[in-house]
This record gives C-alpha cells, structure tokens and sequence, in this order.
C-alpha cells in the first residue's frame, strides 16, 4: 500500500493527530512474518552441485507469532533438504528471527519445476475473541534452480538374443542404458514394459537418477514357462518423455530345429499383364535350439517362367538357431490365363520334413468377343418393329472395361438401342453384357447402320443391315398363318397347340403347349382319375397362354371309411413362376365318379393351396373340379403351371 492514500485520509487535525509523526512502510504492511530474503537462488547446474542457502523470518508488527510448520511445498522431493534452528511448533517473538538453511543436492529428481519453502503459522495469543488477533497465513519461498540441457536414454545392446533356454532353466543378459544427453537434468528411469510375455523379467534398477554421461547395467532375465519361441520388444521410456526406447528380445525354449516360413502361404502373386515380373519373399527361420539344415528347395512343374533363389536351390544350407534366410520366387508372365505352381522345401525339421504351399498369379489379357459379329435383320414386313440380341464378352484374362455403346454416324435412324447399360461396365473373365438391337420398318428398302463399341481403348465396328418389305412378300408367322388383309402382317391362326401369347406378329404363335390343352366345359376337362384315400396322389402340368384361357381338370377323391379309422384327406397345390395363374375347386359328394360336373362349394385359395379332411365314421367321397385362369389384367405368358393332388 502506498503512502498517499494515508495522507489524504489524515488531512485532518482531529482524526488523526500530529501530521508531523513520521509512518513506516513496514507498519502499514498486514502483521506475520517476513522472510529475507524474499526467494533462494541455486546457480550449480552439475551433478556434484552441494550448495546451502538461507533465509531469516521475522516477526512483522507487535504480535508473537506461533511457528506450525517449516518444510517443502513437496515433501516428495529429494533434491533439496531444510534444516532450522529451531523445530516447530514455537513461538516466536517481535525481538527474535529463525534462521532457515535449504541445501540443493541434485539427484536427478524428475519434477522439472521450481520448488517452494513454507512456513506456516498463526497468532500465538490463545484468546481467539481479541479484535488485534493475527490470522493463520503461509510464508513462501521460492527456491529457484538454474536447470540447463535435457536427458537422453539410449540403450545398448540393440537388440537380445538369449538363443536356447531350457525349460525349468533362466538366463539373463545385461542391458546398458545410459544418460546421453547434458547439463544438469537427471535421467529416471519410468516405466519398462516387456509385453504380454511373463517369461521376461527386468532386474536391479538404477537406485536413483543417472545425470549425462552416466549408464547403469540392468539385468534382463528370461525363464521359459513352456515349449516355444520367445520374440518380443521390450520398451523403456525416461521420466518426461513420451517416445520409448525399444529393444527386440528373441529367445527359444524348443530344442530342436523347427521350421517356420512366413508368409505361410498360399502365395498369390495377384495380376500381371503379359510381359510383366512379379515376385514375393518368404522368410524361412529356425525357431528351434540346434541348427536347420534346408536340402532342397524347389518349383513344381518346372517352367522359364519362374525361378526361385534361396538356402536349398543349389546345395544344402544351414540355418542357426533363431536365424532365417530369404527364398524369393519369380514369375514373368509369358501367356494369359491363371499359373499354378507349388513351391517344396525339404528340411530336417523333426515336425515338418516337406514343406509345401502354393503359388498363384493371373496373367491378364483381356479380349473383346462381339456375338453376332454382324446382325442381319432379314426381311421385316413395313410397319413392323423386329428386335436381335447383341452380346459382349470377354474371352480373355483380367477386366475389360467397356466404355460406350453407339450408333455410328451415317447409320439410318430406323435401328436404335433398347434398354442401354449404364457405362462403362467391367467385365471379368467370361462376364458378358447383352444389348437389344431394334428396327422399325418404315419403308420397303434395304437400310444399313452399324454400332460401334469401344473397350479397351479400341473400336469395334458390327455392322447391321435389314430390308423392309411388302406384308406379302415378308409374313413369315411361325406355327402360325399369316394375315396381311389391312397391308400389315398379322396372325390368321395358329397351329394346333401354339398360342400367339404376346400378341406379337412378328414372333408367331412362339407358345407352344406342353401337354393337351384342357377346355372351359365339362366335356372338354381333363380327368386324371380315381385317388384312393391311402395317399394316392397325381399331378397334372399345363397353361394358361392366353388371358381368357381357361383349364378344367377333374378327379375322383375316394374315401374308404371305417369304424376306428378315417385317414381321409384332400389336397390340392398350384405352383407355377407366374404369379397370376390361379384356380378354384368345386366338390360334390358322390359315392362312385359321375360323367356330369356340379360347379358347386366353390373355393378359391389365394394362396393357391386347398385341404380339406374327412369326419371319423362318415364317406367324404367327392367328384372334384378344378378351374385353372388367369387373374383379370395379368398379362398373358407361356410360363408352365402344375397341379399336385393327394388324397390321404
């Protein structure tokens, strides 16, 4: 607090006395203690550094001070160590000081900061209602260490091999870690993982820090727990960094020579172009105690096109306890198309002996195959629309990748694309893409186009060609007679069994019945016998080629009643691909089958399935017939249906 403030406060004669008193600083600072000096400053920055500094706490104002406690902000801390002449608790009076010594001794304590000498304290007045009462504070004093450099560990050796350790035996290798860095920051060691191996143990620690220069012999112990290889990384990491050391740790508790070639395989060389060169390396290790001898290796069947290099083409090799050595397999691609080859090395690895994998590539050379390579429409009676198929295939290893499909300029307008992929397509190995080629007669005249495909960075060329002709000179109607009254061809008739199901002229009558076609009357229906209730069943397949086409089949369902049994049950089951046949079942019971059709107990499944069982003790003989259409508005096709009947 400054001294103007109390001046124009005491302005007056009254309030305030005598203006000519002298004030002191020190009496309008708060009453406690005061250290001097304010803050402890240590200049040493080695490792030998041994410097005392001190303070003197006075008392300030007219109040005895009681003295709680004098030590670091830390007492963890093992770089600076505080000695007093006095030991708290005591008091001390406006007459006396306490003298407070703090020596820096540096250890390499990991706590890069400052450290903060306090002294706590109250007033030494038990009477705690006095209005002059000192409130409890705390002193502190920084203590400043002059820090320069940083730590730096390094590791040696690189790498631990413990080579052949027994079962039920140890052994244990020195690891040197040194402190690589300068100035006077100490190295401690934090924190040392060895994995999720606890066959592998660090020993005898450093006992404090390690400044620059200085290195420390740690003790890294394996004791196999079981029959394997051990290869791990041990990691260690210094206080205050956040990047670890690693260290890779291999060792073997099998004493005798395994194999182990990695990768395992197959070998899958992937795709190459014709011409290209491919190879893989395998790397073969000795997992055991004792040497590996490798006899032989080799490739099965034997071609220029691959080679293999490595211990056993030439001459035996051997290969020392936790060593490897490197088999690289070559394939240069000649011709297109997969190659299979298989690769054999021959050890004298108790478990292995031969050991085999496969090696594979794809040669790739992919090939363009247009069917048709020309598309002749033929003769198309004018007003027709006539369609050809067109397919795009690739014959060839690899991906083809077509880019469009167009019509080239020059080509009459009257043949166009129907229902154009979206491009470009990928095609794989014998992968095709079929497109749908229209021509609409016009005119009685010979017309040319042609479409061009491009794929692979090429076009290709089919040429198209078709002749619009007179309805006289150019009706063909397959299983059907033509019709060309109104100058267009048309169907007449059909061919006994055949159906123009489409409606298409230019196809003919193309459904073609697969059995004799049942008519919609009694005396035109299809009767596929007497079914006994024993489980005799019968089957009947037709069609519905046209929309208002209708199909009657008929049946007797027998029911051989008895007094303690009564199996007796009908079924009948439609199944077809087209969703819009159905049927409905009519019965009339009867005792013996009736040449005359009762349409009546009508039943038509929407799930195209009916059952119906017997009463016990009572003839559920029945005459039974099936209507088979097709649904109002379905669309007529040439699709089968079949009608599966049982009874029992």
């Amino acid at each position: 607090m400054s001294r103007w403030p109390i001046i124009f406060l005491c302005a007056g004669w009254t309030a305030c006395g005598d203006p000519t008193a002298p004030i002191s600083l020190e009496d309008l600072d708060p009453p406690g203690l005061v250290p001097d000096p304010s803050w402890l400053a240590f200049p040493c920055i080695g490792g030998s550094c041994d410097e005392v500094r001190t303070t003197t706490i006075a008392v300030r104002g007219r109040r005895a001070i009681a003295v709680r406690r004098i030590g670091l902000a830390n007492p963890d801390r093992m770089d600076f160590a505080v000695t007093s002449d006095r030991s708290p608790p005591f008091v001390l009076t406006i007459d006396e000081t306490l003298a407070i010594d703090v020596q820096h001794r540096p250890n390499g304590d990991p706590t890069p900061d400052d450290a903060e000498l306090l002294i706590t304290y109250t007033d030494a007045d038990p009477d705690g209602s006095d209005p002059e009462r000192i409130d409890p504070g705390v002193v502190a004093v920084p203590l400043v260490r002059r820090r320069i450099g940083e730590a730096l560990l390094t590791v040696s050796p690189a790498e631990l091999n413990f080579g052949l350790v027994p079962l039920g035996s140890e052994r244990s290798l020195p690891l040197t870690i040194r402190n690589e860095g300068f100035g006077n920051g100490g190295l401690w060691l934090d924190a040392t993982a060895t994995g999720r191996f606890e066959d592998l143990t660090i020993e005898r620690r450093p006992p404090g820090a390690l400044f620059p220069s200085e290195a420390w012999d740690l003790s890294v112990v394996f004791r196999p727990t079981e029959e394997r290889v051990f290869r791990g990384v041990l990691s260690l990491r210094a206080v205050g960094t956040e990047t670890a050391v690693m260290v890779p740790v291999v060792g073997t508790s099998r004493p005798r020579a395994t194999l182990v070639v990695t990768p395992a395989g197959p070998i899958d060389l992937g795709e190459l172009a014709v011409g290209q060169r491919a190879q893989t390396i395998l790397t073969v290790s000795n997992e055991g105690g004792t040497p590996l001898t490798v006899q032989q290796t080799w490739i099965e069947p034997g071609t220029d096109d691959v080679s293999v290099r490595g211990p056993g083409v030439d001459a035996p090799a051997r290969i020392a306890p936790l060593g490897s050595a490197e088999i690289t397999v070559a394939l240069t691609a000649s011709r297109p198309g997969p190659a299979q080859f298989a690769l054999h090395l021959v050890t004298d690895a108790d478990e292995h002996g031969v050991w085999t994998t496969p090696v594979r590539a794809l040669v790739v050379r992919p090939q363009l195959e247009i069917t048709p390579s020309t598309v002749d429409f033929g003769l198309v009676p004018r007003g027709w629309t006539v369609t050809r198929p067109l397919e795009i295939r690739n014959a060839g290893f690899g991906e083809l990748v077509v880019n469009d499909v167009s019509t080239t300029i020059g080509s009459s307008s009257l043949f166009t694309l129907a229902q154009r992929p979206r491009f470009p397509v990928t095609l794989r190995h014998r992968e095709r893409v079929g497109l749908e080629l229209v021509f609409r007669a016009e005119a009685e005249a010979v017309f040319r186009a042609a479409i061009t495909i491009s794929a692979q960075g090429a076009d290709t060329e089919v040429p198209l060609r078709s002749e619009g002709t007179s309805c006289e000179r150019g009706c063909p109607v397959a299983n059907g007679t033509p019709r060309c009254a109104s100058g267009r061809c048309a169907i007449a008739e059909c061919d006994p069994d055949y159906y123009d199901t489409d409606q298409r002229a230019s196809n003919g009558c193309e459904c073609a019945s697969v059995a004799p076609d049942p008519g919609p009357f009694c005396a035109e229906a299809q009767y596929i016998g007497r079914l006994d209730d024993d489980g005799s069943s019968a089957t009947w397949v037709g069609q519905i080629a046209t929309a208002d086409d209708r199909d009657l089949v008929r049946f007797f369902a027998y029911d051989d009643s008895g007094f303690f049994t009564d199996a007796w049950r009908v079924e009948v089951r439609l199944e077809s691909a087209d969703p819009g046949i159905r049927f409905c079942i009519f019965r009339h019971g009867t005792g013996a089958h009736l040449n005359a059709c009762f349409f009546v107990t009508e039943s038509c499944p929407e799930d195209r399935v009916y059952r119906r069982d017997g009463r016990f003790g009572r003839d559920d003989s029945a005459d039974y017939v099936v209507r088979v259409f097709r649904t109002p508005g379905a669309d007529a096709t040439c699709t089968p249906y079949t009608l599966y009947v049982r009874n029992g």
